[in-house]
């Protein structure tokens, strides 16, 4: 949890509050993150939790995700 904790802090702290235009970060193929379950375990909450941030934070409303299954 921390770790999910420190590289948002990172990843809003050193890219989101450095740009002025949105950031969009696609993903294709997701569905092979599955056949690694500690990965997806880790890595598809933290990208739910970036997009909810967007609902709160107008910070993260920079951020774009686009994820193909």
């Amino acid at each position: 949890m921390v770790a999910k904790i420190r590289r948002t802090t990172n990843f809003c702290n050193h890219i989101l509050k450095q740009i002025d235009t949105p950031l969009v970060l696609a993903f294709d193929e997701v569905n092979y993150i599955f056949e690694h379950p500690q990965v997806a375990k880790d890595v598809l909450p933290l990208f739910r939790s970036w997009y909810e941030e967007g609902k709160r934070e107008r910070i993260w409303e920079k951020l774009r995700l686009i994820i193909v299954h």
